[in-house]
């Protein structure tokens, strides 16, 4: 008798779970996503978005306010992380590549901007992972690295 496995992971927009980790689903994020809209009339989201706005005085669209409030949280609660992430960024390829029209502060900078865009929760990268999209994904935030200060 086979027993199910469920994993804690949170998908993304169109993301679906690897079959390479061997599992049967994830414990319901997913599923809460979908169900939600079942309490929801969506012939009133346009005025329950305008209490909200009036109320908030926020009048960002929601890529907007997901993009400031990734941005916010990485600044304050992984500030140390970016730090470190930018110092082996900076030191092992950045400044080989672009030299001293490069600086850390900059590299900091594109990591913070690559991380606050990012459309996947947290992915999981092997030793024999493609990884094309994500050099797609970089060149489509069209990103400069030089003169950031």
């Amino acid at each position: 008798m086979k027993i199910p496995v469920y994993v804690e992971k949170i998908l993304t927009g169109d993301e679906k779970l690897s079959p390479k980790f061997g599992v049967d689903g994830t414990t319901g994020y997913d599923f809460l996503y979908y169900t939600t809209y079942v309490f929801i009339d969506q012939t009133n989201a346009g005025k329950l978005r305008e209490i909200y706005e009036d109320f908030t005085g926020n009048r960002n669209n929601l890529s907007e306010m997901l993009y400031l409030r990734k941005k916010f949280y990485i600044e304050n609660y992984y500030r140390s992380e970016l730090d470190y992430l930018s110092g082996i960024f900076y030191n092992n390829f950045i400044k080989h590549i672009y030299g001293h029209e490069a600086t850390l502060a900059g590299t900091r900078e594109m990591l913070l901007e690559i991380m606050a865009n990012f459309p996947l929760y947290r992915i999981y990268i092997s030793k024999n992972c493609n990884l094309t999209w994500f050099s797609d994904y970089i060149r489509g935030l069209n990103i400069k690295i030089m003169n950031w200060a």
